[in-house]
């Protein structure tokens, strides 16, 4: 009868412990200092720059991870996008395609009804220097995008 015990014991250990291991091992890295700007109701004006405060030395990998809030109603595939930031003692500018629906038309990332929110990570081609701004604006064929809630930007 002891034998029977201690081996349902060890089996609901090593369950519990596999359960731990596969929660740990499946979940995202956190990202750290993020921030988020809104969007103004009637749109994002091609003028309104975006900015970011880059975190100061949370940037080891050079990671970023772009988020953007939109609703069902946004009337693009897509959303591009200039990054400028400084790196070193110059300015870069990065062009961003943020592919928000595929080519049936479904919304990328999470969200139902009304609000969607997709993210994606960035691996800038140069390293932003740490404590400079970083600076997005879009760069759509029109003034003012419609739909848009919020833009954030978090570090890994």
């Amino acid at each position: 009868m002891k034998a029977k015990t201690l081996t349902l014991t060890l089996l609901s250990a090593m369950f519990a412990i596999a359960a731990l291991l596969a929660t740990v091992s499946c979940s995202k890295p956190d990202a750290v200092d993020g921030e988020w700007r809104d969007i103004d109701g009637d749109g994002w004006r091609y003028n309104r720059i975006l900015r970011f405060n880059a975190a100061g030395d949370t940037l080891p990998m050079n990671v970023l991870v772009l988020t953007v809030r939109h609703t069902s109603a946004y009337p693009f595939a897509n959303l591009w996008l200039e990054m400028k930031y400084e790196a070193a003692d110059t300015v870069h500018a990065d062009t961003l395609n943020v592919v928000l629906a595929d080519r049936f038309g479904h919304w990328r990332g999470s969200g139902s009804g009304l609000t969607y929110q997709y993210s994606d990570t960035i691996i800038p081609r140069r390293a932003p220097r740490p404590g400079s701004p970083i600076l997005l604006r879009h760069i759509m064929r029109l003034d003012t995008v419609p739909e848009l809630q919020q833009v954030g930007i978090s570090y890994l």
